[in-house]
């Protein structure tokens, strides 16, 4: 009996020691001072990790945040180890300094608090970090060779710097003397807990002046005899000269024409605060009179042969019916485009002959407060377009984004229709329903032909007050919809296409559950009209999820205010001759977790997240049915349909 019992006691001694040498185990963090609660992001050695992003992209990096209380909320995502977007749960370990709901983070006091982000259904994937919320200490910011658009600011405050203009001079970047400075852009900083000081460096101007940048084209309103061409130089320069010759030829044969460049500077003052943008000419070319079925190559410059353009060539579409194929994009709205060029390389793998880009809207994040990121999205685009043109829409995120006259951003919010600056970086064709003799002010609806196929490119920005509206309005949708009823009436009297395509931002349909702005708007002025007129497929961004409906009549007028339940029944799905309504995912790096709906379930047959490095939508045209695969960047398609020909 002595024996059991010693035996016993030798047993829970062992499994007591074996406890102590287990939490002794220097693998783990805690354990091991030369590992961090960072390190991993908080997983085991080897684990898959998740890894947090907030506000406008920003890494959560080491094991503390510091953010002044005046910055009221942050919003995070997660990636994986891979960059994939995934779900994942907040936690604060002290709710009165700041409070969870969802993935926002609102600050309630001064002081700090523990922050956790665990993967929705992997435990083994999870964030912490301190954040520590500083009071709103205000600190100075000290500029030689320019200015900042605020003197004083609080930490996490984004600053802008604007550089002098200097005769002689040509501003290249700013320095910061002080470490730890965050950069966003080669102008945005985000403000520390001390006081800066930034430097403007300049280069000296040279008389050789540049070759043309961010350039943009698309099709006139006959894709096979006009092409659209338009770019940007320095202000000293206010003539280009623009040479054109079929791809065989040589440029000393080219038709050459002399364009005249219209003066472009924004500057970051009320009541818009939209950014600054240097001084410079925008020069554009309306070209006619080309060749159906005929390829063309293309240059600007000021004629001497040291800045010239690249070259970019052109195709122009046959006269009559051919089969031909196309791809449709959505959503970069990031500071760099550089998913968005990982996408459109995609794309172009998948189908070298793609004859061009239908890009839906918010090309940029923030298209004022931070001019580099429509620069950045030129200059990704021109990869692209020196071949086959990008086709753009207007998103809500390529509007300004207002701030109050203080400029402090308290009232910051979107205004919608207003494209000023979009306007000098996007190309269209001048058939818009916008007949307000500002046209600066009013991105464009527009619409062409290509073979035999109508794309009609739809402004669902377009509100009653284009510069100082906060809410959507009804006046421009009203004029743009019969704007686009006198459209496919014409077309449909003198059969003039054999397939309909109309491309908008915003869905009448989101993939997503909630009904986000502008959809009951965008549903009730023109989805009857698309029925009516035997539309085929209508592309959607702004969602960031792909969806696929079945098709769709609208059968009676909706109106503004009903609820997508109160809909219902005045839909009817999966009967021939409706309209499929596609939500072409987004081309990163943001992307929207899907949320379950069984009321879309039922009119969206195939819904999807989408994650990096984006999905793009082909569409081949032949004469008996378009075939349509959406394809993420990786190469593996989520979805393959076909539309049968109507007519």
């Amino acid at each position: 009996m002595k024996k059991i019992k010693t035996l016993a006691v030798l047993l829970v001694l062992a499994v007591f020691f074996s406890m102590i040498v287990g939490n002794c185990d220097d693998s783990k963090p805690e354990n091991n001072p030369e590992k961090t609660p960072g390190d991993n992001h908080g997983n085991e050695p080897g684990t898959p990790g998740l890894s947090l992003k907030y506000n406008s992209g920003t890494p959560v990096s080491g094991d503390e945040l510091e953010v002044a209380i005046i910055a009221g909320s942050l919003t995070f995502t997660a990636v994986n180890e891979k960059n994939e977007t995934i779900d994942f749960t907040l936690r604060s370990s002290s709710t009165a300094v700041a409070r969870v709901s969802g993935k926002t983070i609102t600050l309630v006091k001064v002081g700090e608090t523990d922050i956790t982000a665990t993967a929705r259904g992997d435990s083994t994937r999870s964030q912490s970090f301190k954040l520590k919320v500083l009071p709103d200490t205000q600190y100075n910011i000290t500029v030689e060779g320019g200015t900042a658009d605020k003197q004083l600011a609080s930490a996490g405050e984004i600053i802008t710097l604007i550089p002098d203009v200097i005769s002689g001079k040509e501003f290249s970047d700013w320095t910061i003397e002080q470490d730890g400075v965050q950069m966003l852009s080669g102008k945005t900083f985000r403000m520390p807990a001390f006081d800066v000081k930034a430097t403007a460096n300049f280069t000296d101007w040279s008389p050789a002046g540049k070759k043309p940048y961010f350039i943009t084209n698309n099709y006139g309103q006959n894709a096979s005899t006009e092409l659209l061409v338009q770019w940007h130089n320095d202000i000293q320069f206010e003539t280009q000269t623009f040479q054109i010759v079929e791809a065989s030829g040589d440029f000393a044969g080219a038709e050459t024409t002399t364009v005249t460049g219209n003066k472009f500077l924004a500057t970051n003052t009320a009541p818009l605060y939209i950014g600054d943008f240097e001084a410079r000419n925008v020069f554009k070319i309306e070209k006619t009179g080309l060749t159906p079925n005929t390829r063309y190559k293309y240059r600007m410059g000021d004629g001497d042969d040291e800045r010239w353009s690249d070259t970019f060539y052109h195709t122009t579409a046959s006269a009559s019916y051919a089969d031909f194929s196309f791809t449709v994009v959505a959503d970069p709205q990031s500071d760099d485009s550089t998913d968005m060029d990982v996408t459109l390389q995609a794309a172009n793998a998948y189908d070298s002959d793609n004859r061009f880009f239908l890009m839906l809207g918010d090309i940029v994040n923030q298209i004022g407060k931070n001019p580099s990121e429509i620069h950045n999205y030129t200059n990704v685009a021109n990869n692209f377009n020196k071949e086959r043109p990008i086709i753009a829409t207007q998103g809500n995120h390529d509007t300004y984004r207002a701030v109050d006259v203080t400029g402090q951003g308290s009232n910051d919010r979107y205004m919608y229709g207003e494209a000023t600056v979009f306007n000098k970086f996007v190309t269209f064709p001048n058939n818009g329903w916008d007949d307000n003799p500002d046209k600066e002010n009013r991105s464009q609806s527009y619409y062409f032909y290509y073979n035999n196929v109508l794309i009609i490119v739809l402004n669902t920005m377009a509100t009653q007050d284009n510069t100082t509206s906060s809410t959507p309005g009804m006046a421009g949708q009203v004029k743009q919809a019969a704007w686009l009823k006198n459209i496919l009436e014409n077309d449909k009297n003198n059969n003039l296409s054999k397939y309909r395509f109309v491309v908008t931002h915003v869905s009448p349909f989101g993939g997503r559950t909630s009904e986000r702005h502008l959809q009951r708007e965008v549903r009730a002025s023109y989805g009857k009209i698309f029925t009516d007129f035997n539309v085929d497929i209508v592309f959607a961004g702004h969602d960031h999820v792909y969806g696929r409906s079945n098709p769709i009549k609208i059968t009676g007028t909706t109106t503004t205010d009903t609820t997508l339940q109160e809909l219902q029944p005045q839909f009817e799905t999966g009967t021939s001759g409706g309209v499929v309504y596609s939500i072409a995912g987004a081309t990163g790096p943001k992307f929207y977790q899907l949320e379950g709906d069984p009321l879309r379930d039922q009119y969206f047959p195939v819904r999807t997240d989408t994650q990096s490095p984006g999905v793009f939508v082909n569409v081949k045209v032949s004469a008996g049915k378009l075939t349509v695969t959406a394809v993420r960047g990786s190469g593996a398609v989520i979805d393959e349909y076909n539309v049968q020909a109507k007519n």
